[in-house]
């Protein structure tokens, strides 16, 4: 199962264990929620497999693709953290979203027990 590294920091650690009295380790069948100290580490953890490459920034093209200013005018659909990128010569006015959200989005898997396979159903 390919989930990004928020969704995969709400798992199970299948290497996780809690710490109980008497030097015992144990997993907790009863809780819903695993501890933070039992949750995936994702691409901290050396078992980490990327999945996805990395994606690509998304854009918005601004109506005026030689524009250097925004104009006040940002379109409904563009979010408030789309950086404006103005017109320089060569590629169009545009709205950029950050590398940080692109990013966020990328998918992975727990490599330590195998390949992920993508079910299309």
């Amino acid at each position: 199962m390919l989930l990004t590294e928020n969704e995969a920091k709400k798992k199970w650690c299948p290497y996780a264990r809690e710490t109980g009295g008497e030097n015992r380790t144990f997993m907790k069948k009863d809780a819903t929620a695993p501890p933070a100290e039992c949750r995936c580490i994702a691409s901290l953890c050396m078992a980490w497999r990327w999945g996805e490459p990395d994606p690509k920034q998304k854009s918005t093209h601004h109506r005026n693709r030689k524009a250097s200013t925004p104009y006040g005018w940002r379109p409904a659909d563009v979010p408030q953290s789309w950086e404006w990128v103005p017109y320089n010569g060569e590629t169009q006015a545009h709205w950029l979203e950050p590398e940080a959200e692109a990013k966020a989005r990328r998918r992975g898997h727990c490599g330590a027990f195998g390949v992920a396979t993508l079910f299309h159903g």
